[in-house]
């Protein structure tokens, strides 16, 4: 026998003979897959330790930081004050405004009018506009005394009429980019097939002709049941949106929903 640092060599004829033989090693003497085995045990163990105690520093780390914080929340309609960088500088940021709120978008989002543009501000990034008794700020707060403001004021009027239309309305049929433009009569049937085999199909398409047509639908026939691990939700960062692309998954998210998709 070779030895090695030690220790005897196990080499495959060592093995074959124990095979044959059914001799045990000894404790101290492990396979590779034992080896392997053991240590894949214990690194799962640690990351159910190391999950735990981030888990709980996580809770911590929560509860003391939302000491302070308070829910914050606006309508449209409202005016805010908008935290901008200066002209001055790059570091440096200040309080301008008003503007106003013309629509709410998620939990934490508002999108905002600044002049005759549009953009989506984080709540933290605003601050309820008040505006002092007997003084008329700046803006489109003051009170309507010209044909501009009146402009602005019918205009507030209308977005806020056509929101409250679009909740409780039903989906168009043509009024969207995603509108049908293939139907059951885009199926080509083969000149092949005799004449009752051609009204047959004809009839059966006709009878599901809501299922021959390019515009997405749903389905509850049938539901799927995802099982999780546990029932603790899971937070992450979401990925970001390349900004070139944000107005068009706004609208993506915008089509889905007025579909019923989600």
């Amino acid at each position: 026998m070779n030895s090695l640092y030690g220790r005897t060599v196990r080499d495959p004829m060592a093995i074959l003979r124990e095979l044959w033989t059914k001799e045990q090693p000894t404790d101290e003497v492990r396979t590779t897959y034992q080896y392997v085995l053991d240590l894949r045990n214990r690194l799962e163990e640690t990351c159910r330790m190391v999950k735990d105690l981030l888990a709980e520093s996580s809770v911590k780390s929560k509860k003391h930081f939302d000491r302070k914080a308070r829910m914050r929340e606006l309508k449209a309609g409202d005016f805010v004050l908008i935290l901008l960088l200066t002209a001055e500088s790059k570091l440096l940021m200040q309080w301008k405004g008003p503007y106003l709120v013309t629509e709410r978008v998620g939990l934490t989002d508002y999108r905002i009018r600044i002049g005759e543009t549009e953009k989506v501000y984080h709540i933290n990034m605003l601050k309820k506009y008040y505006e002092a008794a007997g003084h008329s700020g700046s803006g489109v707060s003051k009170p309507v005394n010209n044909s501009d403001d009146i402009a602005i004021v019918k205009e507030m009027v209308a977005t806020l009429v056509v929101d409250e239309e679009d909740t409780n309305a039903t989906l168009p049929v043509s009024s969207s980019p995603r509108d049908v433009k293939e139907t059951v009569a885009d199926v080509h049937i083969s000149k092949d097939l005799g004449g009752l085999e051609r009204e047959q199909l004809q009839s059966l398409l006709l009878e599901f002709q809501d299922i021959f047509s390019d515009r997405p639908g749903v389905t509850n026939v049938i539901e799927h049941r995802i099982q999780l691990i546990d029932d603790n939700p899971v937070r992450c960062k979401p990925y970001p949106v390349p900004h070139a692309l944000k107005n068009e998954v706004i609208e993506e998210v915008k089509e889905m929903e007025r579909l019923e998709i989600i």
